[in-house]
């Protein structure tokens, strides 16, 4: 009898202590039973490394316990692509260690898979989760977000690419993807570049790299609480005004990528260029969102156009 899970769920954490405990026992909770767990240290130095190890002492068979050489700090997509190395499974769901799982979130991406062959990812819509405190209020409750997109239907490329880089899609949330182990693999995995600050883009580089080259199944259903939270590395990063700096060193990278690759179109290149042109031109920008007797004032000045999808400014 070959008792190979189907699905590997990597986690990987870094001083996770508050939430690691509630993620793992999700994926515990769930209705599908061909899994095994990696938990991937990415160098903590709180006590969520003695919280994985222990539910890999306990449970051997199911779950593993992996780390960097030397308990090094190598940034979330390192982890991942470690803990997609090691995966058994035929299917990689990534989890991260402040979300968690409904139970029914391996047993029915599996099944679309199943169903679907020639489809390298699944997502569906996740639930932005205030209330994990007790602190959602009528003005800011629990939501989930329609992905901006038609639902139940499956997506070649890089038809989602388009739609996400001009923002009519919604990016989706790493903890709610599942997708085809070697499939990926032959992507590269996860962009190890974005680190540190930059990180904050890295599943976004990593849909990037997905949405260019395979098949994409998108989902009505809800599988995913994801923990909004002062403590997550985007709302820090947004307290700190450093999501603009990110933002331009993601947007910078979609066309270098891409054109490796051959797969930088026209109309990839507009989208990219009107993305960008807050970037170069921030103080235009402001004014621009200002309103327009403020544009009008400023072109009488001698400012020059200030729509963002000018062709005069390149990405």
């Amino acid at each position: 009898m070959d008792n190979t899970p189907r699905v590997s769920v990597v986690v990987s954490f870094l001083n996770a202590e508050r939430f690691l405990a509630e993620a793992i026992e999700s994926v515990f909770a769930q209705t599908f039973e061909s899994w095994e767990l990696l938990l991937v240290d990415d160098g903590s130095d709180d006590s969520s490394t003695t919280i994985a190890r222990g539910y890999s002492a306990r449970w051997p068979q199911a779950v593993r316990y992996l780390e960097h050489c030397r308990h090094r700090n190598r940034g979330q997509a390192a982890s991942r692509n470690l803990g997609m190395r090691i995966a058994k499974g035929e299917y990689i769901a990534p989890l991260d260690a402040d979300d968690v799982w409904l139970p029914n979130k391996l047993e029915r991406q599996v099944a679309i898979l199943d169903s679907h062959r020639g489809v390298a990812m699944v997502y569906g819509v996740p639930q932005y989760w205030r209330s994990w405190a007790g602190r959602a209020t009528n003005a800011q409750p629990d939501f989930v977000e329609p992905p901006g997109i038609p639902t139940n239907r499956i997506y070649e490329p890089p038809v989602l690419l388009k739609s996400m880089l001009s923002g009519q899609a919604n990016s989706p949330c790493p903890s709610d993807l599942m997708f085809r182990k070697e499939s990926i693999c032959d992507l590269g995995g996860f962009e190890e570049s974005f680190i540190g600050l930059f990180s904050m883009f890295e599943d976004q580089a990593f849909v990037v790299k997905v949405y260019a080259e395979l098949a994409v199944y998108v989902s009505d259903e809800c599988w995913d609480r994801y923990r909004l939270h002062p403590g997550s590395l985007c709302a820090r990063m947004i307290r700190a005004g450093r999501k603009s700096e990110a933002e331009y060193f993601f947007l910078s990278w979609v066309p270098e990528y891409l054109s490796s690759g051959c797969m930088l179109d026209a109309e990839i290149k507009a989208i990219i260029r009107r993305q960008l042109w807050p970037h170069h031109h921030p103080l235009l920008n402001r004014l621009r969102r200002l309103g327009p007797s403020v544009v009008k004032r400023v072109k009488r000045m001698g400012a020059g156009p200030i729509n963002a999808g000018s062709t005069a400014h390149r990405a």
